[in-house]
């Protein structure tokens, strides 16, 4: 079965949610266990619960977070955990997605982690189709500082490095820019650019998902609108003519201008690979710990977990054993049972033994007075018909004598 698979790749607060969500409603399937809304984005994130927390174990594997702002390490992960990890994502593919043929999903961790998503997606047999949303940095970067109390200008960094990478890692595959401010303002447009660019034919159509579709971005209102004239206040404090000119490429590329994106991405990213050798020891370091205290609590958590488990089959081991203790008193006492009754047969074997002998003893005693009676019975018939025949000699006498007189 051919499948296509849906990829939004953007950074944190850049709108994913609200693009996941309308791609869904047009009739991609989304995967299950999804997370549950939150006071920051109570419309829902659309994304899976269990899908995040693998790439949350595979951003510490490869030395980063979610807001981290240096370059993947894939290094650190060989060729047999990559492709371990791999396995792990083929498996919620196909748990999430066996039966479909056009899937979405969405993560901002994608945009660091798409090499092996993309792996993972062509060994599952769905071809990947990926739509890059830009949103205003400082529009993401006022949200990242409202949500999760982040630096403006670390804000802007972590836009800049989920859009450099994202926009690197999909080259070679069939890919769309679209802007969040589209998607807000004519969403029918943009269905109908990401249709027609990578050749997806919606299951349902605009007109069958409008009411919903209104409804959700109704709801999904748009906050931290700073506009453009706050670059001049922070300019100043960061690499803002690098973020600047990403905007503007990418925005172009949204709007359907002819750029060459990946020529001017790699300017800027040799630029912003210079600005980041100067900053790295300092970031490194800090990312570091950070990254380290919590690969010592996800490992805390795996020994917490796998004492549980021990706990788990200790427990049911032990009443195993008492089951069998039981079992085996059970079976003691069914052969103390069995024992008993076996002497008590043997005795009425031997009793029946007994009584077999005696009559057979008898048997053989009234076989002899059968016998001998055979033997009386014999005589006397004998004796009878001696007499008999003596009673005959003296009646033909007495006939005789009678006679004769």
């Amino acid at each position: 079965m051919k499948r296509s698979c849906v990829l939004v790749l953007g950074a944190h607060r850049s709108g994913t949610s609200a693009l996941a969500r309308t791609i869904s409603l047009l009739g991609a399937d989304l995967p299950t266990n999804l997370l549950e809304p939150q006071a920051d984005n109570p419309t829902g994130f659309w994304e899976s619960r269990d899908h995040m927390v693998l790439n949350d174990e595979l951003l510490v594997r490869l030395g980063l977070r979610w807001d981290s702002l240096l370059n993947a390490r894939w290094n650190l992960l060989d060729s047999a955990s990559f492709a371990r990890y791999r396995d792990r994502i083929i498996e919620l593919l196909h748990r999430d997605f066996e039966s479909s043929r056009l899937f979405v999903l969405k993560d901002p961790r994608l945009c660091r982690l798409l090499p092996i998503w993309r792996s993972a997606l062509e060994q599952f047999g769905a071809e990947p189709k990926c739509i890059l949303i830009i949103r205003h940095p400082l529009e993401v970067a006022g949200s990242l500082a409202a949500r999760n109390g982040t630096p403006l200008q670390s804000g802007l960094l972590i836009w800049l490095r989920h859009v450099l990478e994202a926009e690197c890692s999909s080259r070679d595959l069939n890919r769309v820019f679209v802007s969040y401010e589209l998607l807000l303002n004519d969403w029918r447009a943009a269905a109908l650019r990401i249709s027609q660019v990578l050749n997806i034919e919606w299951p349902r159509t605009a007109a069958e998902a409008a009411s919903e579709i209104d409804a959700f971005l109704e709801r999904n209102s748009q906050h931290h609108i700073l506009g453009e004239l706050i670059y001049n206040g922070v300019e100043a404090a960061g690499p803002i003519p690098a973020v600047r000119r990403i905007y503007e490429i990418a925005y172009a590329a949204a709007r359907g201008d002819t750029v060459d994106v990946a020529a001017t991405f790699d300017e800027l990213r040799i630029f912003v690979s210079e600005a980041e050798s100067l900053i790295k020891p300092i970031i490194s370091e800090s990312h570091r710990l950070v990254v380290d205290n919590e690969r010592l609590q996800a490992d805390s958590l795996q020994l917490r977990s796998e004492s549980q488990s021990l706990a788990v089959d200790n427990d049911r081991l032990q009443a195993d054993a008492l089951q069998l203790r039981s079992e085996s008193q059970s079976l003691a006492v069914d052969n103390e049972r069995i024992r008993a009754e076996s002497l008590q047969l043997r005795s009425e074997s031997q009793r029946l033994a007994a009584d077999n002998e005696r009559m057979r003893v008898e048997s053989l005693l009234l076989r002899s007075e059968s016998q001998s009676l055979a033997i009386d019975n014999a005589r006397m018939r004998a004796d009878s018909l001696q007499l008999r025949s003596e009673s005959q000699s003296l009646a033909v006498d007495i006939g005789r004598l009678q006679a004769e007189l």
